[in-house]
């Protein structure tokens, strides 16, 4: 049977989406985890054939021993593929043994690591000012102006991402940081409107598959709270983001695979803010198919296993997704509003994440996004007009406990 094994999921977003779209292609679907709750919840995971536990997924004999089992059970493994932080890397390097196409190791730990990103762009116009600063050393010198980006070297998700301003906010930041790392790196920070380029690399030839406008919450931490895709941009706006893309690409000598790439278009042109070797998680994957009638994570399977590509929009339609948070920690205990915002002008989906009894937090980091309303409209405006109304009619209602801020 032919099959398919994925390095960690998710319990939503685009990692689940790649495993139902493996089932919907045929595949026999093998989940390896780490995670104990997916197991607990194995009855609501239907795509996947088989969930095995791995205390540790870089434990390379343990994932070995469990890849043997499943080929004497019969399986003919086509790839070994994660969606997920962290694993990209990992998963491909355990697919080199079935790959059908040829991926580029290197190029993919170079995008794991934040700082690599930056040096291997070094003289790259898309590039922003950058240092490393080492926390063990003695004297800690900062030679970027005000405002400039802080943040960890493997930062995801926007946690442990900072906006500094002043030598006061820099030292408590330093200060919380030694708790957690030896290395900082520190970015020029750029102005403009950002935007989540989705990419998919064939044959070392860069495809957009998706160009979609980021609204930023910027309170403790900088948060995705808004997505808006049309499938239509200004030809010179596109252009010069192809050749930057297309650029940037061909720096890391990407042969094979996917990406997407988060960029602000300033008034000095395009400047990548990070680039990650899979498609973006959450909502992302639903939405370039709503507007454009591509699949990106099925795109992204097909492309791993040397399957024909079907990259053509086949519709065109504006799409705005606003995401929900909370305005202070505490445990959940219902959510009101659901049905009467999918109900609303325009909403096409609407997600709710968290069970009652949850613990929610305030939003330090993207992982504390809590559901969202998903809209479409005649135009961009509209459809996000949409969305953000009828997410006012949810409430999720939390009461406050005693307990760690997800802050701290």
């Amino acid at each position: 049977m032919d099959t398919i094994i994925f390095l960690e999921a998710n319990q939503s977003g685009t990692s689940r989406d790649a495993i139902r779209a493996a089932s919907e292609l045929g595949l026999y679907t093998v989940l390896f985890t780490q995670k104990k709750q997916l197991l607990r919840k194995r009855d609501n995971f239907k795509e996947v054939h088989r969930m095995i536990y791995i205390n540790d997924l870089h434990d390379e004999q343990a994932v070995q021993k469990k890849i043997t089992e499943i080929k004497q059970l019969g399986a003919a493994i086509l790839s070994i593929i994660s969606f997920i932080d962290g694993y990209v890397r990992l998963a491909a390097h355990y697919s080199l043994p079935y790959s059908h196409v040829p991926f580029s190791l290197p190029a993919i730990g170079l995008m794991e690591d934040k700082i690599c990103t930056r040096k291997i762009l070094k003289d790259h116009p898309a590039n922003l000012d950058f240092q490393v600063i080492d926390l063990q050393g003695k004297n800690i010198r900062v030679d970027l102006p005000f405002p400039f980006i802080l943040k960890s070297p493997n930062s995801s998700g926007s946690k442990d991402v900072f906006l500094i301003n002043s030598h006061d906010q820099l030292q408590q930041s330093i200060l919380a940081f030694k708790k957690k790392t030896d290395l900082l790196l520190i970015e020029e920070y750029a102005d403009g409107d950002q935007y989540l380029i989705e990419v998919l690399i064939k044959d070392s030839v860069p495809y957009i598959m998706a160009v979609i406008k980021q609204t930023i919450t910027h309170e403790e931490r900088f948060i995705v709270t808004g997505y808006s895709i049309s499938p239509v941009y200004r030809e010179e706006f596109f252009h010069k983001l192809q050749k930057t893309i297309i650029s940037i690409a061909a720096e890391f000598q990407l042969a094979n695979g996917s990406a997407h790439f988060e960029m602000r278009y300033s008034s000095n042109g395009w400047k990548l803010i990070e680039i990650n070797p899979r498609p973006a998680g959450g909502a992302i994957n639903r939405m370039v198919e709503k507007s454009t009638g591509i699949q990106l994570a099925k795109e992204t399977i097909n492309l791993n296993l040397g399957r024909p590509l079907s990259l053509r929009n086949k519709r065109q339609i504006n799409i705005h997704t606003a995401y929900l948070t909370v305005p202070k920690d505490g445990v959940l205990k219902k959510v009101t509003g659901s049905l009467k915002a999918a109900l609303s002008k325009g909403v096409i989906d609407v997600f709710i994440k968290p069970s009652e009894g949850s613990k929610l937090f305030k939003p330090v980091s993207m992982g504390h996004r809590y559901g969202y309303v998903m809209a479409a409209g005649r135009t961009v405006a509209a459809a996000e007009r949409f969305a953000v109304q009828a997410a006012k009619e949810i409430c999720f209602h939390v009461e406050e406990y005693k307990g760690q801020s997800a802050a701290n």
